[in-house]
Formats: structure tokens, C-alpha cells, sequence
């Protein structure tokens, strides 16, 4: 359940300081030469709240079970947060020199926590190698596809 709280704390440090900094995704994206346009304030929200509370079902479902696709749900959703790491927060702040939003924690708190998680599962044997390996690029690949749907949802209920 910890990595429930530094998943909550993450989005919570997010919610409190992108308001200030919401113009790295625009300059971000403009030198990476991406085109990602920036989210009004009330999707963003939207979408922290549901990237919390999600993972959170996930992470309870998981750990409440004493079959395998429980360890495979706990060790999918420690993937996607440590992917949340190195794919915007590090270069994010690399890029502009300094402080991005959710990058304390990202590196700090989520980094450490979702590195342990995996490398438990590995040593306690819960997962071979490959079936780590294979966890983690899912992982990555849902971290975009996760925060797309959230936007997409979170618009559903912002007008």
C-alpha cells in the first residue's frame, strides 16, 4: 500500500505546482519536436484524480489476491510509474534546468519505490527474468495510452 501513498503524493505534488509551470508541456514538446498541445486546467485535474484513484483500484485488486495476475497487476502499475520517471519528469527537468512538476517525487519517492517493487517480485521469485522484462515494456507502453484515456475521461465530465 505504500506505493498507493507515493502514487497519491506524486499527482498530489502535480496538482499543486502545474498550475505554475503548465507551460513546459507546450516549450517541452516544441523542442522534442512533438505535437502536444497543452490540456486546459479543469482536464488536467480531471486526469490526476483519475490516474490516482485507478492505480489505487489496481494496486488493492492486486495485493488482496494470492493468485499470479495479482503480482502481475502490482508489478504492471510499479512499471508504468517508474516509465513516469524517465519519459517526462528526468528529461522535463534536464531540458529546463531545473524544477518540473511531480519531478520530486518522481525521483525521490516513485523512482526508489517502484524499483524496489520490481526487483522484489524478481528476487522473491514471483516473476522470471523475462516476464519482468516483458512487464516493464508493457509498462511503458501504457504510460502514454494511460494518460490519454485520462484526459479522455476527465473531458467527459469537464464542459
Amino acid at each position: 500500500m505504500l506505493l498507493v501513498l507515493a502514487i497519491a503524493a506524486h499527482n498530489f505534488e502535480e496538482w499543486l505546482t502545474f498550475p505554475h509551470y503548465g507551460e513546459l508541456t507546450g516549450a517541452m514538446s516544441q523542442r522534442l519536436g512533438l505535437n502536444v498541445e497543452p490540456k486546459p486546467w479543469p482536464i488536467v485535474q480531471g486526469g490526476l484524480v483519475f490516474v490516482t484513484v485507478v492505480p489505487a483500484l489496481l494496486l488493492v485488486l492486486g495485493t488482496r489476491t494470492q493468485k499470479a495476475w495479482g503480482v502481475w497487476v502490482v508489478c504492471w502499475v510499479a512499471a508504468i510509474f517508474l516509465a513516469n520517471v524517465f519519459l517526462p519528469h528526468v528529461p522535463a527537468m534536464l531540458l529546463f534546468k531545473g524544477y518540473a512538476p511531480g519531478g520530486v517525487t518522481a525521483v525521490l519517492i516513485n523512482l526508489p519505490l517502484t524499483w524496489l517493487v520490481l526487483s522484489m517480485a524478481r528476487k522473491e521469485q514471483l516473476l522470471t527474468r523475462g516476464q519482468l522484462g516483458l512487464i516493464v515494456v508493457a509498462g511503458i507502453l501504457s504510460l502514454p495510452v494511460a494518460i490519454q484515456f485520462a484526459y479522455a475521461v476527465a473531458g467527459m465530465f469537464v464542459s
